[in-house]
């Protein structure tokens, strides 16, 4: 996105998701995502924003030590931390919000009740669940527990 000079907010990161999705396969964001990730040379590497089997699917053949952590945060939590973020994009009211919320769990399938490639499986299927209830400091601090333990049972120090 960058490349092409578009503006970063959660509505086109969702189009452009969707755009290449739509033109490359259910696969395609996470095959760019290891792309970069290949060219990275840290040691330790995150992808955040895992929407779908797919894009799990392709990732965990093509990484072998990789663990998942689903971050999770009550809807009502959700809600409000986006009613007091107040983006323009933004859902403006829980009909709104329910209903994009809706879609991302079943993968923004005009048909909801086809919950097979949604977020909503990639989060059962996590190694790890992060819940999300407290301040960003509780979140760091949640997160750094788990990154030690998958470290650890990696054998990494």
């Amino acid at each position: 996105m960058m490349q092409r000079h578009l503006e970063i907010t959660t509505e086109s990161l969702r189009n452009f998701s969707q755009k290449l999705r739509e033109t490359g396969g259910q696969s395609a964001v996470a095959k760019q995502a290891l792309d970069i990730v290949k060219r990275s040379k840290s040691k330790n590497k995150a992808i955040i924003g895992v929407r779908s089997m797919h894009e799990l699917e392709i990732l965990k053949k093509t990484e072998k030590n990789m663990a998942v952590i689903a971050v999770y945060a009550p809807e009502k939590t959700r809600f409000e931390r986006i009613i007091k973020r107040g983006k323009k994009e933004d859902p403006k009211n829980r009909k709104e919000f329910r209903w994009i919320a809706k879609r991302e769990m079943l993968g923004f399938s005009t048909n909801l009740k086809e919950v097979k490639y949604g977020l909503k499986k990639v989060m059962q299927s996590a190694d790890y669940v992060l819940l999300n209830t407290g301040s960003l400091v509780d979140l760091k601090k949640n997160l750094d527990v788990i990154l030690k333990t998958i470290n650890m049972s990696l054998g990494k120090k």
